[in-house]
């Protein structure tokens, strides 16, 4: 295989394999968002406590959406290592390609 198929090979599984990071992170945030509803229905059952009724969903809201954030650094953090290494890889085969051409 020469190095501008494996080049072209290499970007097509980078592009898959961000789509199935994609996927992953999708879901945990559905686990997120899914968590943070069952537990601010939670919260309902204190009715006859209103402060801690209030408190119980400002605190789950806080919770939620730090996972939120935490979760688009991770993904961001995730497709930059994917694009990062699929770039380093790409430039040693073509070094090497070069290299072995001039042999």
């Amino acid at each position: 295989m020469n190095a501008l198929a494996f080049r072209k090979w290499l970007w097509i599984g980078a592009g898959v394999g961000a789509l199935l990071w994609t996927l992953l992170t999708w879901g945990a945030y559905v686990l997120v968002a899914l968590t943070g509803d069952a537990l601010s229905g939670g919260a309902n059952s204190l009715a006859g406590y209103p402060e801690a009724q209030y408190w119980l969903g400002w605190s789950v809201r806080i919770a939620e959406q730090f996972g939120v954030v935490l979760l688009v650094i991770v993904w961001s953090l995730g497709m930059l290592l994917l694009a990062a290494g699929a770039w380093v890889v790409s430039r040693f085969v073509t070094v090497a390609d070069r290299t072995f051409d001039a042999r």
